[in-house]
């Protein structure tokens, strides 16, 4: 199982190139999913850039207090579909990206209060 996983305006606040303030609740849900066995793989625009900006995201990460850190990216941001949190459970694939369509959003970014329940109400974890 795989989630993918946006950086700006999901795991931090949009402030590229810089790197934001961290959303609450990002840590927790990060590690519900891998205390269930998801990989979770960084998926990001800043894949795209020829700078520094995705060395930078993923010294941010390593930097969370993660269950596993995450070392693997994609390439290339892969444009995610709409969430939906059933099918992902179903299909083994889930992005949570702001950009993705339907995905809970405060404040222009990731709700991950709002996701945390909606992982648990299609039954990724437990409440835990």
């Amino acid at each position: 199982m795989t989630c993918y996983l946006d950086f700006d305006g999901t795991v931090v606040t949009f402030a590229y190139p810089e790197i934001g303030k961290p959303l609450d609740g990002v840590v927790e849900v990060i590690n519900k999913l891998q205390n269930n066995g998801w990989l979770v793989v960084l998926n990001t625009y800043r894949a795209n850039m020829n700078d520094d900006t995705l060395r930078n995201a993923l010294a941010y990460l390593s930097f969370l207090p993660l269950r596993h850190p995450i070392t693997t990216y994609t390439k290339r941001k892969v444009e995610p579909p709409s969430w939906d949190a059933y099918h992902a459970g179903i299909l083994g694939s889930m992005y949570i990206d702001d950009i993705a369509k339907g995905i809970p959003l405060k404040d222009g970014a990731v709700d991950w209060k709002r996701l945390n329940e909606d992982l648990i109400k299609n039954g990724i974890y437990g409440k835990e």
